[in-house]
């Protein structure tokens, strides 16, 4: 339904543009439509935004519970939908996987037809889930399969890529910082300040690490001032406690 698909992409703007709480709104008035009109395929891609949307603000549990709502709906005939939103609720169940259990969520990623930039952003999510595992060298590998730009990801691929580094090997500090500066460059280049704090607090954690955070903090400062709305969100209460 065009109702439902212009809401479910204005919550999306939404939060890349650093307004978190009109992106919920936005995406929870889409699922209502949705439902008012009794379309199925219209509600399960509007609960699959609305699933984002929580993930992005850091509501994984809300997040679970409606991914889970929509991969009911993806198994009455919508598979491709089905294996976009797994990653989405492994990650916000926080479930222990196995090595078995990652593969097999990237090989039915690569096997099932998808736009690229819902796929990239299963593979990034999937790039964390490896990294929760214990392995990211398996998760930078993912994010290197990326190549060129990344859609709507193309920040946090570069900021991923940053912490998987440092985590495989604690002196990648210089190659860590190069990824965190380029995730900060592309996001301000694209205006999407949700991406842009991310960035920011990578690079301020880092830098504090290494015993000089001005000019981080200096970033995360300005970036942080800029928001109006939706300070209880996960990302902006973290950004506040690195200020303080």
């Amino acid at each position: 339904d065009p109702g439902v698909c212009a809401r479910y992409y204005l919550g999306l703007t939404h939060w890349l543009l650093g307004r978190p709480d009109q992106a919920l709104a936005m995406e929870r008035d889409a699922v209502r439509l949705a439902e008012r009109l009794k379309h199925p395929l219209s509600l399960l891609i509007a609960l699959y935004f609305l699933a984002i949307v929580q993930y992005e603000r850091g509501e994984r549990a809300a997040g679970a519970l409606v991914a889970e709502r929509a991969i009911a709906l993806s198994d009455a005939g919508y598979p491709a939908w089905r294996d976009d939103l797994v990653p989405l609720l492994y990650d916000a169940r926080g479930d222990a996987l196995s090595m078995d259990d990652l593969r097999g969520i990237e090989r039915q990623l690569t096997e099932t037809q998808s736009t690229r930039w819902r796929r990239v952003l299963a593979e990034r999510i999937l790039a964390s889930l490896y990294a929760r595992a214990g392995r990211p060298e398996e998760g930078l590998r993912l994010l290197d399969a990326l190549v060129g730009d990344a859609g709507l990801s193309t920040p946090e691929i570069h900021r991923l890529r940053g912490e998987l580094s440092i985590q495989a090997d604690p002196g990648a500090a210089d190659r860590a910082e190069g990824c965190f500066r380029a995730a900060l460059e592309d996001a301000r280049a694209r205006r999407e300040r949700s991406f842009e704090l991310r960035a920011a607090m990578s690079w301020c954690r880092l830098s504090r690490r290494r015993g000089d955070d001005r000019e981080a903090r200096g970033a995360l400062a300005a970036i942080y001032s800029s928001f109006d709305e939706g300070l209880s969100t996960a990302d902006l209460v973290a950004a506040r406690l690195l200020l303080d």
